[in-house]
């Protein structure tokens, strides 16, 4: 029924006390039914509410720690680029430095064959120079030896042509 009490007392002017006072009475059952009925979605409505602040709660926190767990995985990522980065400049700094010592090592390898080759260039001219006196002092004997030996041969010669 879409007519309100009001329109009910209204168009029956002319009714009776007692069909004035059913009419109230059910429109007030209605009224207080409607009452309930809003009271009970009303409360539904709250207890969704809460469970809806509840179930947001929940997730605000969930968030914060996500958040958390975020800032923290951006500062592990900072922190191992970082030593990335450091790790990366100290295997050049190794590779200059041992690019050096190979470089060093190597010139002083050079330097130790030339100081030997030289050293052994100045033994094998001291070794030649003493073979070289040595054969100019035999042939300086030999040449003696060759004189006495002919004198002596002259001399031979000269007791067997007068003997």
């Amino acid at each position: 029924d879409t007519t309100f009490p009001s329109e009910q007392l209204s168009f029956r002017n002319s009714a009776s006390p007692s069909r004035t006072y059913d009419v109230l009475r059910q429109s007030l059952a209605e009224s207080q039914k409607r009452c309930e009925t809003l009271n009970a979605e009303l409360l539904d409505a709250h207890e969704a509410n809460g469970e809806l602040m509840g179930s947001m709660g929940a997730v605000k926190e969930a968030n914060k720690r996500l958040l958390n767990q975020i800032q923290e995985q951006m500062e592990e990522i900072q922190r191992l680029t970082q030593d990335r980065i450091a790790n990366e400049e100290q295997a050049e700094c190794d590779e200059r430095r041992h690019a050096l010592e190979l470089e060093q090592l190597a010139q002083d390898a050079s330097r130790r064959v030339q100081l030997a080759k030289e050293d052994h260039e100045e033994e094998l001219h001291r070794e030649r120079q003493s073979f070289a006196d040595k054969l100019m002092g035999l042939t300086d004997r030999l040449s003696i030896v060759q004189a006495d030996c002919k004198a002596a041969q002259q001399a031979m010669n000269d007791v067997a042509r007068d003997a």
